[in-house]
């Protein structure tokens, strides 16, 4: 099971790890939102010197990472649609195919 958070077109903006229940995927997204409302977030640099973000839970631990982006204002735009799209996503199960599985 693995949680996925989309924004409205279409892009993903947050993806969990896999996990073996839907109870757990479902914890993980409940911590993921408190993390979120919270503001747990700190922005890196990579070695091509791109910025992403991370979320931690209060311990510190990374909870998710996203995408890089060439400028920090463009990770910082991106952290702030993470913190409105999760205020209000709805939870759709879905069943993935082999192939979306490979992604």
């Amino acid at each position: 099971y693995q949680a996925k958070l989309y924004s409205s077109n279409g892009e993903v903006m947050l993806v969990t790890e896999r996990y073996a229940s839907s109870n757990s995927v479902y914890n993980a997204i409940e911590n993921i939102k408190k993390n979120v409302a919270n503001n747990n977030f700190i922005i890196d640099c990579d070695k091509n010197k791109r910025f992403f973000y991370r979320l931690r839970n209060e311990n510190r631990l990374t909870l998710a990472i996203g995408e890089a982006y060439e400028k920090k204002p463009s990770c910082i735009n991106s952290i702030d649609s993470v913190r409105r799209f999760s205020a209000t996503a709805e939870i759709i199960e879905k069943e993935e195919t082999p192939a979306e599985e490979a992604k």
